[in-house]
């Protein structure tokens, strides 16, 4: 065990007799990690076209997704870098709620693509996204987890992925 781990679990010194307290983890950083990308796996908005037909679904998906990420931030030390990826991407999921939540013009003609409220629908969950897949390829590069299947489609495309 590192000196700043251990350190940072000290609880409380006690005297006379030298008593000392410690918090244990309660679950490892790479386990928080790898819950976060199988949930976000479930959640067709964050990949899937078909979910912007109803933009009160996408919007109430992003709430149970913000939830979600601070929950999980909750069980880490609020300086980790996981902590901070997972913040991010809770502050994403505000910024698209600021932008659509409780707004009937966009739940009504948000499919509409003639419409100003689908611009706004589909600009603000791609912005999600983009952010979505910035911090989750940061998160499984820095625990070495694999994303597969239709999550990796919003992970940023790799150097020799780019064809002229």
């Amino acid at each position: 065990m590192q000196h700043q781990e251990l350190v940072s679990r000290l609880a409380g010194i006690y005297s006379p007799n030298l008593y000392a307290s410690w918090q244990t983890p309660l679950v490892q950083e790479t386990d928080i990690a790898r819950a976060v990308i199988a949930y976000l796996a479930d959640q067709k908005v964050l990949y899937s076209l078909s979910e912007i037909e109803s933009p009160s679904v996408c919007v109430e998906t992003i709430l149970r997704i913000k939830q979600f990420l601070m929950d999980q931030c909750g069980k880490l030390n609020p300086g980790s870098d996981l902590a901070a990826n997972l913040l991010a991407m809770s502050l994403a999921c505000q910024k698209f709620l600021g932008r659509v939540f409780d707004r009937k013009e966009i739940e009504r003609f948000g499919t509409k693509k003639t419409y100003w409220a689908s611009w706004v629908l589909i600009s603000s969950l791609g912005e999600l996204q983009g952010v979505f897949g910035v911090h989750l390829a940061t998160i499984a590069a820095q625990h070495r987890l694999t994303i597969e299947g239709p999550l990796e489609l919003i992970l940023p495309l790799a150097d020799n992925d780019l064809r002229p």
